[in-house]
């Protein structure tokens, strides 16, 4: 989750919404985190494509890649609202087992 991007509620409950009817089992919603690389490429694109935001990303970040506090804590309930609201919780059943397959031999110390 983008902020100021892609964090409106109303466009997140649609994608859940859709997620659901299109047969999704589970909702996870994480923001964006920026690493010092990551920063180095976001923060001109950012710059060029959505200068009004500049500030406020410089401010969410200025201490930590990760963002903390009133926020994350605003979005990580509506993710875990959305996820009960459209039964997205991956509980609705069970995933399937995968069928044992042999263990392959690598061909260590012979030649091909």
């Amino acid at each position: 989750i983008l902020p100021g991007l892609t964090d409106d509620p109303l466009a997140l409950e649609q994608l859940a919404q859709r997620a659901a009817a299109a047969g999704a089992k589970f909702l996870y919603g994480n923001l964006l985190f920026l690493k010092p690389s990551a920063m180095s490429q976001f923060m001109p694109f950012l710059e060029r494509e959505f200068p009004h935001l500049v500030r406020r990303y410089r401010q969410l970040y200025a201490r930590s890649a990760y963002l903390h506090g009133e926020y994350k804590e605003r979005m990580a309930k509506l993710v875990a609202e959305l996820r009960a609201r459209y039964g997205l919780d991956g509980a609705r059943e069970e995933p399937p087992m995968a069928g044992r397959q042999p263990q392959l031999a690598l061909p260590f110390g012979r030649r091909l």
